[in-house]
Formats: structure tokens, sequence, C-alpha cells
């Protein structure tokens, strides 16, 4: 939940100083960074980022058999 709430509060920020106007330097900063996220996030990179962090960590499921033999069925397949 700390990560909703960090970005529920980094929207409100944004909010308020949007709000203050196109001419105010706050927005003006605001308006400038999020064009910088508009103009370099991609979801394509978004999903390799995810792919890449969640296949890190996971392996195939080990039948009960192989569980405890040591190494087990990850070792085995991924050599």
């Amino acid at each position: 939940m700390e990560h909703v709430a960090l970005a529920l509060d980094q929207l409100q920020k944004h909010m308020k100083a949007l709000l203050k106007g196109p001419q105010n330097q706050d927005a003006q900063c605001e308006l400038a960074a999020l064009q910088r996220v508009e103009r370099n996030y991609t979801m394509d990179a978004e999903c390799r980022l995810h792919e890449a962090a969640v296949m890190s960590d996971y392996c195939e499921p080990v039948p009960i058999d192989m569980a405890d033999t040591e190494g087990g069925l990850c070792d085995t397949l991924l050599g």
C-alpha cells in the first residue's frame, strides 16, 4: 500500500502545482517533468523491466518427487 500512497501524494503535488496556472514556476516545472516522462516512457520498456524483475526469481514448480533431490528441478532445468 505504501507505493499507492506515494503515487497519490505525487499526483496531489502535480495537481496543486498545475492549479496555480501556466505562468507559475512550479506549474511549469511540473509540466516539463510530465512532458519528459511522456517523451521517454513506453509500455514496452515497462513490460521488459517487469519481465526481467519477475523472471529473475521465477522457476518452474518443482514436482514433489524431485523437491527432495539435491538442486531440485530448477538446477536441473537451468543447468
